[in-house]
């Protein structure tokens, strides 16, 4: 089906079916992007919807032409149209990922997304070049309403929600025996996501490994080459964590073979071809533990939390370290009891942790506490030493 003709279905739908968009209202938060429906040219399901969450392109899919005025409209709420199109495909206008405003156009078959970018004060000359008659990001236009929202917003919504989950591009899998997905984590964005596979054998025969993926608009892309543990019974990637920005990883390898050989690494993004190392291995103490059973990481990637749940005469024990630039280092070195389990939360303590993204609260599991009732302790960061 034509892309225009695509197009004016929709239009036409939206002005014939106003009570199926006010069914499912969508405030269009900062959406300088309005739905759009275009055609893939594929087989099976011809139509996309795209629209702006947050500033983040998201989109559905729907199967059909009779979809377009119930599935994609409930998912897209109530957003207006927008009217830019030529004999070339539809163009579009948002924001991008760089904080300026992306222009895109779906030119055909023959041609992928054509994208450029644009300070806002420049769309409605240096844009409207290559996007034709596209509106300018006027973001006074385009304030939040105070409807009800269909999707997640920072404004709570009471109302019962249609939002749909709609897959992101295709499955992630892992090879046989590999426990690929055993441990997974996503940036703040979501445009960057960690999978542990710590079974992994293809590397140094059950060491483990760890992948990175980002979001580059049409699937998930592998971000350099893959992580692998150092030997055999690493069990590298059983626990794993990720930055707000997706450019710090934590990589917990608790050698659930030996159990005497357990560290943990952080790993940063050098920007054009690899993860490097960010410090030292960290190492718990003990010859018995399973130092990097569960991990977790602030925002910044600079402070983490470490639980050793197998350690202190299988009691259990929590590290908090920061960065200083050079190696990692405690946080409150002579507060070591605090974080150290006691016999009722024999070999648990620390079996699950997490931590506040400033890195200031921290919460720690014990679920073996007092006869396998369970307990959950949070601590702040006072800042006293």
């Amino acid at each position: 089906m034509n892309v225009k003709l695509t197009y004016a279905i929709f239009i036409a739908l939206t002005c014939l079916a106003p009570d199926v968009f006010a069914a499912a209202a969508h405030p269009c938060i900062d959406s300088p992007l309005k739905i759009l429906l275009k055609t893939t040219g594929g087989s099976g399901i011809p139509f996309k919807c795209h629209w702006m969450r947050n500033s983040k392109h998201v989109q559905a899919w729907c199967s059909n032409t009779a979809e377009i005025a119930s599935h994609c409209p409930k998912v897209c709420g109530k957003c207006p149209s927008h009217g830019c199109s030529n004999s070339q495909g539809t163009f579009m206008i948002g924001k991008g990922g760089n904080k300026e405003t992306t222009c895109s156009s779906l030119l055909g078959s023959s041609d992928k997304n054509k994208k450029k970018n644009c300070k806002k004060s420049a769309v409605a000359s240096t844009c409207r070049a290559t996007c034709e008659l596209c509106d300018s990001d006027d973001t006074e236009s385009n304030q939040p309403s105070t409807e009800l929202s269909a999707v997640p917003s920072a404004v709570p919504s009471f109302g019962p929600s249609s939002f749909m989950w709609s897959q992101l591009y295709g499955d992630l899998d892992g090879e046989s025996n590999d426990r690929f997905g055993s441990a997974c984590a996503i940036s703040a964005d979501g445009s960057r996501l960690i999978v542990g596979a710590y079974g992994q054998t293809d590397a140094r025969g059950g060491a483990g490994q760890v992948i990175v993926y980002s979001d580059n608009g049409e699937n998930w892309e592998q971000i350099y080459a893959p992580l692998n543990g150092d030997s055999s019974v690493d069990s590298f990637g059983y626990a794993v964590g990720i930055s707000e920005d997706g450019k710090w990883i934590i990589v917990g390898i608790p050698d659930m073979s030996t159990w005497s050989n357990s560290k943990v690494k952080v790993f940063a993004d050098n920007g054009s071809s690899a993860w490097v190392q960010a410090g030292q291995d960290l190492i718990g103490s003990g010859s018995v533990r399973a130092f990097g059973w569960s991990v977790g990481m602030s925002s910044t990637g600079s402070r983490v939390i470490i639980g050793d749940p197998y350690s202190n005469s299988l009691t259990g024990r929590v590290y908090v370290l920061d960065f200083n630039g050079s190696v990692w280092e405690d946080v409150h070195h002579d507060q070591t009891d605090l974080l150290t389990g006691t016999k009722w939360e024999y070999g648990v303590f620390g079996k699950a942790v997490g931590i506040s993204a400033n890195g200031m609260h921290i919460i720690i599991g014990i679920p073996n506490n007092n006869n396998m009732r369970g307990q959950t302790k949070v601590f702040k960061d006072t800042g006293s030493s």
